[in-house]
């Protein structure tokens, strides 16, 4: 099955920088189920959420980029082509 990806640059950041979905979800006082369904767009960020993500790892990166949601994404599939 294809995972939605609703925050590219989120979503790579974590990858790239190896940091642990359960570690974010701790850092935030929330469970992992809450955290993957934030990060899958069924539940919301909230700002405080956002910016706290952003202070602790991501500072480098505008805040506006790192929660930018991927447009389409419900094309995704048929719109993605091969070379990732």
């Amino acid at each position: 099955m294809h995972k939605k990806i609703v925050y590219p640059e989120l979503e790579a950041g974590l990858l790239k920088r190896e940091i642990r979905k359960k570690e974010v979800s701790e850092f935030l006082g929330i469970v992992p189920e809450t955290l993957s369904k934030k990060l899958s767009g069924k539940n919301s960020f909230t700002l405080d959420e956002a910016f706290a993500i952003h202070s602790k790892w991501f500072s480098d990166i505008s805040i506006e980029k790192l929660f930018q949601k991927n447009r389409g994404e419900d094309n995704d599939r048929d719109n993605q082509t091969d070379g990732m």
